[in-house]
């Protein structure tokens, strides 16, 4: 079992790595990029981080969209807003994605690009998926899906038979998903997308395994996990491990679904996904309620609970409701088992009303019986002309790089010789560099990853709280090359606030027992950024704004030079706050570090989440 779980690390780990190389690749070339470039890597940075951290993805998006509304392109503006949209889908904050795919949606309908269309309509079908909206959901599947087959997309008729395959899928109805997952596949595999065949593996395994057929779902699976491994996809590598776990539990294999799922959780809370992190908490805790777990169990499906609500997402929440039923129904309170059902039952009811059903049906029978038809005929006709139009270019282009080469072939051959020695000495030395350089990220990379899996792994069954903290510090801080790294936990009245765990570079002066019952109004500053959930990041404090004053005099008091901090939340509220400081010199922290800390402290705030749940339950 060890080694079982040992394997899944290493395979896992080996694919973060692939999705780094080009991400640096697009960071480097971020720092000499002038306006008009750099909007174009900013959003291919944000869509290279919807999967592996969907909050990085937003920053990207947000500077993205910063320099397109300066600019007024508005093609760079609506990708800026649809990558937006994109990132709060893959954060799991489904109404803002909507808003900003709307936005987006709007500007490419005014430049008449169908191919942008078809795509952002997409997206907002998925999005009303999410939230239980199965009627919109369907009616911009098929738009999209009428706009593929006017433009002869491929991809684009793809995703649409994908999607449309989820929404039945969300309406379990198996057969019709399975239908479009299958027709999908055959289109992905003739395109060679590796990226849509594994999202098509996946998706057939989750329709074997939901019609029991085991053997067949985990041959699937095992093909999606082995591409996205290439592809170092982590939220999708995540939703597989997850999947896996699902199946062996059917299958009556407890302790290896229980690694599946915790090493799927420990992926996704790196993404920041709370849709997949609600899930994969209710996962686990139905499996608990099967291993006889009930603390663990009643923990963790509360947990995703709360996230599923906090989302909207109304499919987790009916599970979710269903999961707390069947947890009082093995342990004899018949009412809560009954009230968690009613609760189970009336989504259930919104969800599959025969309204509902009906609705879809009458709309997908519409477009299959009549549309299509009709966008057939039309998408010959465009075939025809944009082959004339292909030919009449291809031409043109031809005599134009004829005349080209005539002219210029020779002096350039000339010129090249006499400059060639020179370039290639300079690239040969510029790629050494770039090679060194990008091995140094990804080893660091790779440590960081693999203290977030110990983080994670140290807070889902904690005995000794105060050990695993400070543990947690230790490990960020030498990791980070801080000075200090700490913990601090507001008082229950939130008057005062006290550091409760530290940890100090040898040779740094501790200050944990000075920093104990301080007022948090004597710090407005500090506990006002906080409060508004904003990061306190100062690369030198002797040049922080004169409305930090006080804040700036017990810094300075500590002999603080730089510091990084961020808020730590639980049930929405905030608890407390954790960070590192230096000591030594001002200096900006790294992305890495402020990646970490923001990883740690949604971790250490589940806890806490966790930890409220416990007590309510030993009261009951």
């Amino acid at each position: 079992m060890r080694n079982f779980v040992i394997f899944i690390i290493i395979i896992c780990s080996v694919s973060f790595l692939i999705a780094g190389t080009r991400i640096d690749s697009l960071e480097v070339y971020l720092k000499t990029a002038d306006n008009d470039k750099k909007v174009v890597i900013l959003n291919e940075l944000s869509q290279a981080y919807q999967e592996i951290s969907a909050r990085k993805s937003i920053t990207y998006a947000q500077s993205a969209l910063q320099i397109s509304q300066e600019s007024g392109i508005r093609e760079d503006l609506a990708t800026s807003l649809t990558n937006l949209g994109s990132a709060y889908y893959h954060l799991g904050n489904y109404n803002e994605a909507l808003e900003f795919h709307f936005k987006s949606l709007k500007i490419y309908q005014q430049l008449a690009d169908k191919p942008r269309m078809l795509i952002v309509n997409n997206w907002i079908g998925q999005d009303n998926e999410k939230l239980g909206n199965y009627d919109q959901s369907l009616n911009f599947f098929l738009i999209s899906l009428k706009l593929s087959y006017e433009i002869n997309d491929q991809n684009g008729i793809s995703m649409g038979l994908s999607n449309l395959g989820n929404l039945y899928h969300s309406l379990n109805n198996y057969d019709k998903a399975l239908e479009y997952y299958q027709q999908a596949l055959k289109l992905e595999k003739d395109s060679g997308n590796k990226k849509e065949i594994s999202l098509a593996l996946n998706n057939i395994g989750i329709m074997y395994a939901n019609r029991g057929e085991y053997t067949e779902s985990l041959d699937y699976y095992n093909q999606s996990l082995q591409i996205e491994q290439e592809l170092g996809n982590i939220k999708s590598i995540s939703s597989v491990l997850n999947n896996l776990g699902i199946v062996h539990q059917k299958l009556n294999e407890y302790d290896k679904a229980l690694a599946y799922f915790q090493r799927s959780l420990d992926l996704i809370l790196e993404t920041g996904n709370q849709y997949g992190i609600a899930e994969t908490f209710i996962n686990i805790g139905q499996l608990q309620i099967l291993m006889n777990s009930m603390a663990d169990a009643y923990a963790n499906i509360s947990q995703g609970l709360k996230f599923a609500t906090d989302i909207g997402a109304q499919q987790l929440i009916m599970n979710g409701y269903l999961a707390l039923s069947d947890f009082y129904k093995v342990n004899k309170n018949i009412d809560e088992s009954l009230r968690y059902f009613r609760l189970h039952t009336k989504i259930k009811d919104e969800i599959f009303s025969e309204e509902m059903t009906q609705k879809i049906t009458s709309m997908q029978a519409q477009f299959e019986m009549g549309e299509r038809e009709h966008d057939f005929v039309q998408l010959e006709k465009n075939n025809q002309i944009m082959e004339l139009q292909a030919e009449k270019k291809n031409l043109h282009l031809l005599l134009l790089l004829a005349s080209l080469f005539m002219v210029t072939g020779f002096s350039v051959v000339q010129y090249n010789r006499n400059k060639n020695k020179k370039i290639n000495n300079i690239i040969l030395q510029n790629e050494i560099l770039d090679r060194i350089s990008a091995e140094k990220r990804l080893i660091k990379r790779l440590k960081i990853e693999k203290i977030v899996a110990k983080i994670s792994s140290r807070f889902i069954n904690v005995s000794d709280f105060d050990a695993a903290v400070d543990e947690t510090l230790q490990e960020i801080g030498e990791m980070c090359k801080a000075s200090r790294s700490y913990l601090f936990l507001l008082n229950n009245d939130n008057d005062t606030i006290d550091n409760t765990h530290e940890w100090c570079k040898d040779g740094v002066q501790p200050q944990v027992s000075n920093l104990q019952d301080i007022p948090t109004d004597s710090l407005p500053w500090w506990m006002g950024k906080l409060e508004n959930d904003e990061i306190i990041h100062i690369t030198d404090v002797s040049k922080m704004p004169t409305e930090a004053h006080q804040e700036k005099k017990s810094l300075q008091d500590q002999n603080i030079k730089s510091i990084l901090v961020l808020p730590l939340r639980s049930a929405n509220n905030l608890i407390g706050f954790m960070g590192f400081d230096n000591v030594y010199k001002a200096e900006q922290w790294r992305e890495e570090e402020l990646s970490l800390l923001k990883i740690s402290t949604e971790i250490l705030g589940v806890y806490f989440d966790k930890k409220e749940i416990d007590n309510k339950l030993e009261q009951a």
